[in-house]
């Protein structure tokens, strides 16, 4: 006959889903994923498991996972590794301190550059009223001291023994197409044609 104190005693090989979980410190229903994707079994009964096979399970599931993850980031920090040493010898790296050099290289051509334009440009464009000969006097300018831009970051990439080229895109191309909306250059001409309203024809 079983007296008060044995009908509290849990029997570890038939434990209910709500029991396992909070063993595992999961709810019931995350239990019920880990038997849906037999990461653990019943013991023949629904819902019912035994702690001595479901929690080596569970256990050995999670060594399995981390194990894995840690293989995949292995596998990625491999690869990253072997991608940089076959970029290093082909010589498509640069060392931190060479591009901030060569950053301060290009700002200071840049800047010596713009410094200069209004002092050489200043006589010469004093008296021109003709936007044409603005823009031509402008544009050859910025093509000389784009080209000395490229020229200085060419003698400083050599020097390191490494070559430097403006791609078609950089600062010695014609650039992107101008915007419908761009502004000219000089005066807007005052459109001196009247319209009749009647006709749409243009008067002179």
């Amino acid at each position: 006959m079983t007296n008060k104190k044995d009908a509290g005693l849990i029997d570890p090989t038939n434990v209910t889903s709500k029991f396992l979980a909070d063993c595992l410190a999961m709810t019931p229903q995350g239990v019920s994923k880990l038997f849906t994707e037999r990461v653990i079994r019943n013991n023949g009964r629904r819902a019912r498991y035994e702690l001595t096979t479901a929690i080596p399970q569970y256990i050995g599931s999670l060594r399995g996972s981390g194990a894995a993850e840690a293989k995949a980031k292995l596998a990625v920090q491999q690869e990253r590794k072997l991608r940089l040493q076959n970029d290093a010898a082909a010589g498509r790296l640069v060392k931190v301190d060479d591009a901030a050099e060569a950053f301060r290289t290009y700002c200071l051509i840049w800047r010596s550059g713009v410094n200069s334009l209004p002092r050489r440009l200043a006589n010469q464009l004093a008296n021109e009223d003709n936007p044409a000969v603005i823009q031509k006097v402008l544009a050859n300018e910025f093509r000389e001291l784009f080209e000395t831009m490229e020229s200085g970051l060419q003698d400083f990439f050599a020097s390191n023994g490494q070559a430097f080229s403006v791609t078609e895109t950089g600062p010695n191309s014609e650039g992107p197409p101008a915007k419908k909306n761009a502004r000219r250059v000089g005066r807007p001409k005052k459109n001196t044609a009247t319209r009749n309203r009647r006709t749409g024809k243009v008067a002179k």
